[in-house]
């Protein structure tokens, strides 16, 4: 056996390296690992071919893979993706299947090509999303049903007794690298489509806004009221979207182009997470203050 994973990178405040989860478990378990910057380049390939892999599988590498490395074994390139393929094909299927209000996801094991996300499958496990999940969430469920759906299925492929059925293209979706454009709040949006943005950017990006002044994270709401066009406050003025117009024990409630939010979760700049209550106490938060895209 073979490990083959990124180079340690800096982490933390002092940038030691840190090495992969996976490198980790290989030194541990006193498996050669290679930490290549690259997989192009015939001085890695040659170290690949002299291990002679009757299988190459991949999950959650993250880099383009050559095709004469695919080829190399006799059993084939397997990858595990995180969504029910052809749908979400791309760089962030869990988020991008949040943020569209999907309500069921699954992890897919499938041949690698040189078209990403694109080989025939060879196995699927599906499940339902919970209200609850977010990205982190969501991503340890997927990992825990890979390693399921691995152990079942690897002994059989090893055997030559998986077959394997083509994906139907009609059917694709794709889901791209997120931008940072893309995790600024847009408030007159629905409560619901503002509350799967933050779902499915939360822990990591973090879906954000500016409130007085500066930039705060959203990493967790839930709807307080789905389908109200409108609000007024006291005066009886209509309340635009962003607008805190109520303060309960868990938290504000922020008005939406429809319906509204309870904020359970925010992060303000340069600070630590806290719950909707200590938000409230901690920035003195009142009625009538806005959230600006």
């Amino acid at each position: 056996m073979l490990i083959v994973t990124k180079p340690d990178k800096p982490s933390g405040r002092g940038k030691q390296l840190k090495p992969t989860a996976v490198k980790k478990w290989g030194v541990e378990h006193l498996i050669t690992v290679l930490e290549p910057e690259h997989l192009k380049g015939i001085e890695f390939f040659k170290k690949l071919s002299k291990e002679t892999p009757d299988l190459i599988y991949s999950a959650a590498y993250g880099s383009y893979i050559p095709l004469e490395i695919l080829k190399l074994p006799k059993l084939g390139a397997v990858n595990l993706h995180p969504s029910l393929l052809p749908l979400y094909r791309g760089a962030a299927p869990v988020q991008r299947a949040l943020i569209s209000g999907a309500v069921e996801t699954g992890v897919t094991l499938a041949y690698m090509t040189e078209k990403w996300d694109q080989g025939e499958i060879l196995a699927q496990k599906k499940f339902p999303i919970s209200e609850d999940d977010d990205a982190g969430t969501l991503l340890e469920k997927l990992a825990a049903e890979g390693v399921s759906l691995i152990e079942e299925i690897l002994p059989r492929l090893l055997e030559g007794k998986v077959a394997s059925i083509t994906q139907d293209d009609s059917k694709a979706t794709y889901a791209s690298v997120i931008k940072k454009e893309e995790t600024w709040i847009q408030w007159e949006k629905s409560a619901e489509e503002v509350k799967n943005q933050i779902r499915g950017l939360s822990p990591e990006p973090g879906a954000r806004t500016l409130f007085q002044g500066k930039q705060v994270k959203i990493l967790k709401a839930k709807i307080w009221e789905e389908n109200k066009p409108f609000a007024s406050n006291a005066a009886g003025n209509e309340i635009q979207p962003g607008v805190i117009y109520r303060i309960e024990s868990d938290g504000p409630v922020v008005f939406c182009g429809r319906g509204s939010l309870l904020l359970l979760k925010v992060q303000p700049e340069s600070r630590n997470v806290l719950n909707g209550k200590d938000f409230v106490n901690g920035q003195r938060v009142h009625v009538s203050q806005q959230f600006e895209n």
